[in-house]
């Protein structure tokens, strides 16, 4: 096998694992497996920015809080002004959304984040670059980094209890 072939490969293992792992997430409960993603990054009692969240799952402001809303209109989320800076939200697990926080499904998410963490700094720093110019090289350096698989309106679904 050439470099090439290994590296779409690779490329290949990821994408057909985030998208099975997303499609079960739908099919179980009804959201997408980016909106479990943030659910599950919160804790209990807990109200965050929308920053902190994005902070938490390693993706732009702008892309969480897209998610965030959807979560807010599902009543998966409680959101309230924040005392601190009145311009900005926080927002909180609501009754529902903390069913969702205990879900025990593994994402796939969680897994692109380990195998990420378990490079050291100097590792995370040369696949960066080179990532980037993979995707200058492909002509995908503008493209949006949105949350895996969150593109389309979902319904959430009651987490079945255990």
């Amino acid at each position: 096998m050439d470099d090439t072939q290994f590296i779409l490969d690779a490329f290949r293992v990821v994408f057909r694992t985030v998208r099975l792992n997303s499609a079960q997430v739908e099919k179980d409960l009804g959201i997408s497996s980016a909106q479990l993603f943030i659910l599950q990054k919160l804790q209990p009692s807990e109200w965050v920015t929308i920053n902190e969240i994005a902070f938490r799952t390693k993706t732009d402001q702008s892309s969480v809080s897209v998610v965030v809303k959807k979560l807010i209109n599902e009543k998966l989320l409680l959101k309230k002004t924040n005392p601190v800076d009145r311009r900005s939200v926080l927002v909180s697990l609501s009754l529902i959304g903390l069913k969702f926080y205990k879900s025990t499904k593994q994402l796939a998410q969680n897994q692109l984040l380990m195998g990420t963490e378990s490079l050291n700094s100097n590792e995370k720093q040369l696949l960066a670059a080179l990532l980037e110019k993979f995707l200058r090289g492909a002509g995908l350096q503008n493209e949006e980094a949105a949350l895996f698989f969150e593109n389309g309106k979902r319904h959430a679904k009651k987490p079945k209890s255990k």
